[in-house]
């Protein structure tokens, strides 16, 4: 019967036909995910991110998850990029450091396109295609 009634109110109605409104309706899903992680012992909330995701992807889902629970994203804002480009013109080419900075840099981008709320991967995908088509053809 509990697992009917978080069924039900995960996709918006109670058993008395009422609907929910959209924040109960996350609320409920977080509480049904932290559960399902108690379970497995996922004690973090970032574990149930999948580390096989393309990471432009794993970035921005880590961030929305951790942004919904309150986390304060540290080095992930506009601030951050500039840092990170900076940081990048000092570092030597093909380095740890210039590697580590094109990581917090593109971390930050990812950040930026959550708070734009676009999906950064199909942003950058578009951008490849029209820096194709730009290009024209290439001897």
């Amino acid at each position: 019967m509990i697992e009917i009634l978080v069924f039900f109110g995960v996709f918006g109605v109670q058993l008395g036909g009422e609907r929910l409104g959209a924040e109960q309706q996350v609320a409920d899903w977080e509480t049904v995910k932290a559960a399902e992680r108690a379970a497995r012992d996922e004690g973090r909330v970032l574990d149930g991110v999948a580390p096989g995701l393309p990471a432009l992807l794993r970035a921005a889902k880590l961030q929305k998850r951790a942004a919904r629970h309150g986390a304060a994203l540290q080095g992930a804002d506009a601030a951050a990029l500039a840092d990170a480009a900076e940081n990048l013109q000092t570092a030597q080419p093909a380095s740890a450091q210039a590697e580590q900075a094109v990581g917090e840099l593109l971390f930050a981008a990812a950040n930026l396109a959550r708070q734009a709320g676009v999906d950064p991967e199909q942003a950058l995908q578009k951008a490849n295609e029209a820096f194709c088509t730009a290009a024209g053809p290439v001897a």
